[in-house]
């Protein structure tokens, strides 16, 4: 059954070229002939036979000429012609046309569907977005990325699952939990919506409040206070921005904040108290967290994206001592190093290995950098949960796509050279980091700290009213 049109061009064009190979007594090295599609003017598709005629020690050009006068050609081509070292074939388009036809006819919704020898369990993790705020313009280009190779790798055949990675621990998800347990009584409108106004509402404050702090400190010791200054009124002048959004949402924060002598040390508290599974912390930043992917979901769902699992960070790599035992191990290797209370991988020692970095894919000269697995205070980094979220992909999967920004690319290579390190070797090379680059707004950085994104729903609105106009000018 002829599953790809295309392909069977080709395959019809190299059988005809063989038939003549054989006739010249080099018929076992079809092989080394390529083909590609022709430049305009040159036919539909050609054959190439410099490596043909070079292994054969003949020349391309009298070989091409040889072959296109012996050729019988097959229906699907009304004519050959040979130029230089290339064979350029010109297709009967009705022909083509009802193979294609007759192809689609007989698979139905089949079509499209070429499928490998060997299917593979893949995982594809996209999107994956902090829940501390609406998904951007950046998670919609991850999320139209990643669910568009999800799909192209299940037309080939492979059994592929999409994941979602919930980063539910962090400080970046206790500003937000600390903030909303605050204002929950207020939310009103879309939830990733409301809860990235007071994620963002919730920094400006504290670093306002730390910063007034730091610059009493050096106004004691007599230093340079202007570059405090400076920040300070960039933070005053964004915190005036956000009021606009919201003058009830804000004066409310600024007042409950303001109770809490130590608010930042509030916000670490939470972030300690949800490591360690404390059910005051675990109840305030699930259900800051399961509003906002309720937002999400609805986002997604304009796009049609769905996903096959929603994967907690906090429960498969904290609650379960999953990283503990990867600490454990990565210390067992002699690669890791203590300085100030943090652990250390030091990743850049396994990178000095130029057959890893040819294993691993690394591109030689880029500079690999160690890797700071705990904080002073004991808790972990993104990318150490990472290593033990990596290892129960691989549980479920032959390959892992994780589908994330350029901006990522040193963080991916450590993952790999901590699984290698921990013996994982074939899931170090099986670990794909599929890139893409940032989304960048004019004139101003995206920070969803500072409240500075466009928003996916706002993209989706402003598209379909478009969309709109257009139709209303046709109709």
């Amino acid at each position: 059954m002829i599953h790809d049109p295309s392909q069977e061009l080709f395959e019809r064009a190299i059988s005809s070229v063989r038939q003549v190979l054989r006739k010249l007594g080099i018929g076992d090295s079809v092989s080394l002939i390529d083909f590609t599609r022709s430049t305009r003017g040159r036919g539909d598709l050609s054959i190439i036979l410099f490596r043909l005629a070079k292994k054969k020690n003949l020349n391309p050009e009298e070989l091409a000429q040889t072959i296109s006068k012996n050729i019988i050609l097959d229906e699907l081509f009304d004519s050959l012609s040979a130029e230089g070292g290339y064979l350029n074939f010109v297709v009967n388009v009705r022909k083509y046309g009802k193979l294609v036809y007759d192809t689609v006819k007989t698979l139905g919704r089949r079509y499209g569907f070429n499928p490998v020898n060997k299917p593979r369990k893949i995982i594809v993790e996209h999107t994956s977005a902090n829940p501390i705020h609406p998904l951007h313009i950046g998670h919609l280009r991850n999320a139209l990325l990643g669910d568009s190779l999800a799909k192209l790798l299940r037309r080939r055949g492979h059994r592929v699952s999409t994941h979602f990675y919930i980063d539910d621990v962090g400080l970046q998800v206790a500003y937000a939990a600390y903030g909303y347990s605050k204002v929950k009584d207020l939310l009103s409108n879309k939830p990733d919506h409301f809860i990235g106004l007071v994620y963002s509402i919730t920094n400006i404050l504290v670093n306002i409040n730390e910063l007034k702090k730091e610059i009493k400190n050096a106004e004691r010791e007599k230093g340079d206070i202007s570059e405090y200054h400076s920040k300070l009124s960039k933070l005053i002048w964004r915190a005036k921005e956000l009021r606009e959004k919201n003058p009830t949402l804000f004066d409310r924060l600024a007042n409950e904040i303001s109770k809490d002598k130590e608010p930042l040390e509030k916000i670490r508290e939470i972030n300690r108290a949800y490591e360690r599974g404390e059910l005051w912390a675990i109840k305030l930043v699930r259900d800051m967290a399961k509003r906002c992917l309720e937002g999400f979901k609805l986002t997604l769902s304009r796009l049609n994206i769905a996903f096959d699992s929603w994967d907690w960070e906090s429960e498969l790599t904290v609650w379960n001592g999953a990283v503990n035992n990867i600490l454990e191990k990565l210390e067992a290797t002699g690669l890791v190093d203590k300085k100030d209370g943090a652990y250390i991988f030091r990743a850049d020692i396994l990178a000095n290995d130029k057959k890893l970095r040819d294993y691993l894919k690394i591109p030689p000269g880029y500079e690999v950098q160690s890797m700071t697995l705990t904080r002073s205070d004991g808790t972990t980094l993104y990318t150490t949960r990472d290593i033990a979220y990596s290892l129960w992909k691989f549980n479920q999967a032959d390959k892992v796509i994780n589908v994330i920004a350029v901006q990522q690319t040193l963080a991916q290579i450590q993952l790999r050279l901590a699984l290698y390190a921990l013996g994982a070797k074939d899931e170090a090379k099986n670990l794909i980091h599929y890139s893409y680059e940032m989304v960048r707004l004019p004139g101003r950085k995206m920070s969803g700290r500072m409240g500075v994104y466009v928003a996916a729903d706002e993209i989706l609105d402003e598209a379909v009213r478009r969309a709109g106009k257009e139709v209303e000018k046709r109709s």
